[in-house]
């Protein structure tokens, strides 16, 4: 059989085939010769993905398009005559030519144009010329009955169901194992899991090589140049995220268009889909559940698994979403309300999605996924694969779990999957709701660097919105949590419901002071806040943790309002944290006591928005609409904010008498006094909503982006890569060192991949494990130079970083020893990104020598210090420390002076 990754060297090298082909390519075209030993190469594969050509493929079409286009219909005409053989027919010669025709073929399309981005003249004939080629693969010329495009996708299909090559048919004999079931052949699904029983395909490592070779092809069709167009994230600016996500990558809608048509007839399509569903859920990357397994668990099942990830994640998209709203990247239209005691009158408890008739029959398939088996198997897999972060997280082995590196195209898949009721009723009925948030948590906080972190958060945010707008889900997350947290949420003791509010909290509180400059982050504020008022009808009693930050995002909306009444600002988040608390005094007041307490401690801000609420007068860009937003605004904080006022009004006197009458001094007494039942206290009960996210252009953009960023960086990413003239001797040079000893990064280079990996957001640099970190969160930007470090000690003596703190704050002065006993001369030192590009190793020697001479001059243990220094030294480059913040803190029983020694050698 062929070998796909084999190393079987042919008469005439590859690359003097491949230089023939580019040269014909631009000349008169492809001969008969080239092309007849271009198709018998053994090494072809391994050629095209050590030395990629798609800058050379690119120059031919954009020169000579037609001599492309003749290229591609040689292809084309070589595989269906492979495919029109029977198995008996399809020796190894045979099968050879047919990889290498489905190889060239992939590369030519790969080499397809992506949509427009730029702007000029050069930019608009690059346009003009792809959109004429593009119309030529999908015009019926000549004799032709259907387009050529048609025919590649049908090829690609038939490729990866031809027996023999990707699939062994049952014998003929055999006739109860060979009939169809609802259209569907059985016995040709790749793997049992999803789909009609009965497949009866063997385990065999030649097929399966031969499958990634029609997938490959399947994407380069679907794709395009998309890959290609990814622009790395290299600017913090809020504007460019806008820029980049709003843009359609993908520059031919038709042939998805073509393969998701209901009305179509395409050979093979459902047992397609129901086989990447199975191998994609059914790949185990735990190695067997044996530690360190997952390194022998073998590279080519999760390549071929990833594979399936990614045409899933292209099958299930629809460039018709990208059309609603009128290209309006905003969620807000796109947000459904229901109200689930509504819903009793049907008796569906998890209602069936409503809205337009579905035109994409993969995302048709997907939904009426509905036996046990099937949503079982589909919720244990997916749970799986996300729970490969939580167990690495939780192994006390060091690096004993490999993650997969299919993560952001795994989110993808759920965020489809959180839209089919029936999913989402099976993993309530299997008890794995938890672990389904837990898992995509912590999967959204392990963006690689090739993946818009803003992107995959608009993702998370979706899967909680949708997940949290079904009754069932939040009525599992009322049980305690002990899984695994993400950096970004502090460690606390709660439900579930805690740890989805914290969350969406997160989130929010992140990307609040960016929603202004770009919508992408002002849907991720909405939607967390929707995930919110989702869980706050439901959650027995929020934690501490929730309801400080609650109100600490709660008064920076309210602040807003004071300083501006002319523009909402934040204040527009009002009605929605508003109807949160309206929702957990309703419904859920009496294990709610912290939440309780902190409104009636925060009267006066109430009063407050009572008189302000009717001074808004909101400009937005005509008068007409703003007045309707401002009208729409008010009665939405008024439905809400009356309820709380009248609350407040009759139990905030008698609460300040008894505290008063009894002296008491702390907030847990203070609680024992609050009423037990509100009772009349308050208005009848509003009916409670619960929102979903519908289909949208900003999930769909997203969710394209993400895809195509992960093809360029994924197992087929050989089709996308360009290797620059000036590059390719060094690389020829440094390709077997590099095999023996990975390439240590630039110094800026590994920075920016560090940050990248670890995904700490802005929020989180202020992570405490208290109430302190929502203050900090909440507070003004630090006065102090950035990079500066401040500290505080504890009873223990150990020097810990002290939170930001505002401007006028004047508890720590910048000459004050961190124990406060006015001894100055404590230096700080810049942090890691302000340290220079290239540091010498004798850098900060001199300043470390007098600071050293100093603390023995105090008494100081130096020996004892440098010993710690160095276990920390040695414990760090094995992976064991993490440094999390700017400074190192040693434990020496007494205040000592201290400096960033990060970088340093010591």
């Amino acid at each position: 059989m062929r070998r796909i990754l084999g190393f079987i060297g042919g008469k005439a090298s590859a690359g003097d085939v491949l230089e023939e082909l580019s040269s014909e390519l631009l000349g008169p075209g492809v001969s008969s010769e080239v092309w007849e030993r271009l198709l018998n190469l053994n090494n072809l594969e391994e050629e095209l993905e050590n030395h990629p050509r798609r800058e050379s493929l690119v120059v031919c079409l954009a020169r000579c398009p037609d001599n492309f286009h003749a290229l591609i219909v040689r292809c084309l005409e070589t595989v269906e005559t492979e495919l029109a053989k029977k198995a008996d027919d399809l020796d190894e010669a045979a099968e050879t030519v047919l990889a290498n025709a489905l190889f060239v073929m992939s590369y030519l399309l790969a080499a397809l144009p992506a949509a427009a981005a730029g702007v000029g003249a050069d930019a608009e004939a690059r346009e003009t010329a792809g959109a004429a080629f593009m119309e030529k693969l999908w015009t019926v010329s000549g004799a032709e009955t259907k387009p050529l495009g048609e025919r590649i996708a049908d090829s690609a299909l038939r490729a990866l169901f031809h027996d023999g090559f990707t699939i062994e048919e049952p014998d003929a004999t055999e006739d109860d194992e060979v009939q169809e079931v609802d259209g569907v052949m059985p016995a040709l699904i790749w793997q049992e899991g999803v789909g009609p029983e009965g497949s009866s395909q063997p385990k065999n490592g030649d097929m399966q090589a031969n499958r990634v070779v029609g997938l490959q092809l399947l994407l380069a069709l679907l794709a395009a140049g998309a890959p290609s167009a990814i622009v790395t994230q290299e600017s913090s600016d809020d504007a460019s995220v806008d820029a980049r996500l709003s843009r359609l990558l993908i520059p031919d809608a038709r042939p998805l268009a073509y393969l998701s048509d209901p009305s179509r007839t395409i050979p093979f399509r459902a047992e397609l889909f129901y086989s990447l569903l199975s191998v994609a859920m059914g790949y185990d990357p735990h190695g067997f559940g044996l530690p360190y397994g997952g390194y022998f668990a073998g590279a080519k099942q999760e390549a071929f698994a990833h594979l399936c990830i990614q045409a899933l994640g292209l099958l299930l998209q629809d460039v018709r979403d990208a059309a609603l709203g009128k290209g309006d990247m905003s969620i807000l239209l796109s947000v459904a309300t229901k109200r689930p005691q509504e819903l009793l009158i049907s008796r569906k408890s998890i209602p069936e999605e409503e809205g337009a008739p579905v035109q994409n029959v993969f995302r048709d398939m997907l939904a009426a996924r509905s036996s046990q088996a099937e949503v079982e198997f589909m919720v244990e897999g997916i749970v799986t694969l996300l729970g490969t972060v939580s167990k690495e997280k939780g192994s006390y082995l060091p690096s004993s779990m490999r993650l997969p590196p299919f993560l952001p195209e795994l989110l993808v898949l759920v965020f489809h999957l959180t839209a089919c009721p029936k999913f989402v009723a099976g993993a309530c009925a299997e008890g794995e709701v938890i672990s389904l948030i837990e898992g995509v948590l912590l999967a959204a906080n392990q963006a690689p660097e090739h993946v818009d972190e803003s992107g995959l958060s608009l993702i998370e945010a979706a899967i909680l919105l949708n997940l949290t707008s079904y009754r069932e889900v939040c009525v599992e997350l009322d049980e305690d949590f002990d899984g695994s947290l993400p950096e970004s949420i502090p460690d606390f003791e709660g439900t579930a419901a805690d740890f989805v509010a914290l969350a969406a909290l997160a989130q929010a509180n992140e990307n609040l002071g960016k929603c202004k400059a770009s919508k992408i982050h002002d849907n991720i504020v909405q939607m967390s806040l929707f995930t919110l008022a989702n869980v706050s009808t439901f959650a027995d009693g929020l934690c501490m943790e929730v309801t400080s930050r609650l109100f600490s995002l709660f008064e920076r909306c309210v602040k807003s309002l004071q300083l501006s009444r002319e523009r909402l600002g934040f204040a527009s988040h009002l009605p929605i944290l508003l109807e949160a608390f309206d929702n957990a005094l309703q419904y859920r007041y009496g294990g709610n006591t912290n939440l309780a307490y902190g409104l009636m401690t925060r009267q006066a801000i109430f009063r407050d928005l009572v008189s302000l609420v009717p001074q808004v007068q909101c400009h937005i860009d005509l008068d007409k609409d703003g007045e309707k937003e401002r009208q729409l605004w008010q009665q939405r904080v008024e439905m809400h904010l009356h309820p709380i006022s009248m609350l407040l009004d009759a139990t905030v006197p008698m609460l300040e008498a008894e505290v008063e009458k009894h002296e008491i001094s702390n907030s847990d007494e203070a609680k024992e006094l609050l009423p037990r039942c509100i009772l009349g206290l308050m208005p009848p009960p509003h009916a409670f909503q619960m929102r979903h996210l519908q289909r949208c252009a900003a999930t769909h953009l997203t969710c394209e982006h993400l895809l195509a960023a992960c093809l360029g960086d994924g197992p087929v990413c050989p089709l996308w890569e360009v290797e620059e003239a000036e590059e390719a001797e060094e690389s020829q040079r440094g390709r077997s060192s590099s095999q023996a000893k990975p390439e240590r990064p630039a110094p800026e280079a590994r920075k920016a991949r560090e940050r990248s990996n670890s995904r700490t957001r802005s929020a989180s640099s202020n992570r405490s494990k208290g109430s302190g970190g929502a203050k900090a969160a909440a507070s003004e930007p630090s006065a102090l130079p950035e990079g500066a470090v401040t500290g505080t000690q504890d009873a223990a003596g150990i020097l810990t970083k002290s939170p930001e703190r505002d401007p006028g704050d004047s508890r720590l002065a910048d000459g004050a020893t961190p124990n406060g006993n006015g001894q100055a001369g404590v230096p700080t030192m810049p942090t890691a990104h302000q340290e220079s590009d290239t540091p010498s190793p004798k850098a900060g020697m001199d300043t470390l020598a007098s600071q050293l001479q100093e603390a023995v001059a105090s008494g100081v243990d130096v020996a004892q210090l440098l010993a710690q220094l160095q276990a920390a030294k040695a414990a760090s480059a094995c992976g064991q420390v993490h440094h999390r913040s700017s400074c190192v803190c040693i434990n020496l029983g007494h205040p000592v002076h201290f400096c960033n020694l990060r970088g340093m050698n010591i």
